[in-house]
This record gives C-alpha cells, structure tokens and sequence, in this order.
C-alpha cells in the first residue's frame, strides 16, 4: 500500500477512536486556535499535527502546515502529505467539496461529524485499492 494511503488510513483510524486532540470536530475550521497551538476545535487536517508530530506543525496564525516544505495553504499540504491531487483533497477535507460520483463516499457540510468524514476516506482508500489491483 502506497505511503499517502496508509496516512489516510491512520487519520481515519484516529477519527473514528474519538480521541482527537482538539476537544470539539468541526469540519468547518483547520483549528480554531489563532496561534501555534492546537484550539478547541478543528477538522482531519486541523489533527494532523496531532497524529504526524514529526511531519506537521502549527503555524503562528493556527493553521496546521507541513514542517517542510509548507504550502500556502493548508490543504495543498495536506494533498501533499497525503500523496492526492488538489479535487481528491478536496473532497476529502473541505466540506461541499464532496465528488461521491467520482470519488464516492457522501457529501459532508461543515457539521459533519468526525466519523462520517472517516467514512469518506476509507471509501476513498478502497477505491484508490481497487484501482491498483
């Protein structure tokens, strides 16, 4: 299994145990800190700097970012790290983004709760698993 698929697989894994690093998920915001710490909310990408420690950081404006090599925004990091195009991560992590004809799972909103968007990357995962077979 490719290396950007086993991370979304550890992110899902994480999500779905409930033990998140921010107090609150909330798909709406990357982490609702407004400084290099982890707030009392945040999304999949907003616990990445929780799980991925040597890998990922807070910025100084609150953003999740990549140690190195940081993109702009938080998102391209994430498609980065996560080995996606731009859509695929997209779809995964912003939420209205959702392309289930193209990439399945469902559509998600900002109040989309931390399992529904795990359910959502691990049908990524097996459809990214059955392209490869």
């Amino acid at each position: 299994m490719k290396i950007g698929l086993r991370r979304l697989r550890k992110l899902a894994a994480h999500l779905m145990r409930g033990k998140l690093g921010h107090a609150k998920f909330y798909f709406g915001a990357w982490n609702s800190a407004q400084a290099p710490e982890c707030g009392t909310a945040g999304c999949a990408v907003g616990e990445c700097p929780v799980i991925f420690r040597k890998q990922w950081r807070w910025k100084y404006n609150g953003n999740p970012a990549l140690r190195n090599n940081s993109q702009f925004d938080p998102i391209y990091d994430a498609a980065a790290f996560f080995d996606l195009s731009a859509r695929e991560a997209y779809h995964l992590f912003i939420p209205g983004e959702q392309a289930p004809d193209k990439f399945v799972g469902t559509r998600l909103d900002r109040f989309a709760k931390r399992k529904d968007v795990a359910r959502n990357i691990i049908a990524f995962i097996k459809l990214r698993e059955k392209e490869t077979v």
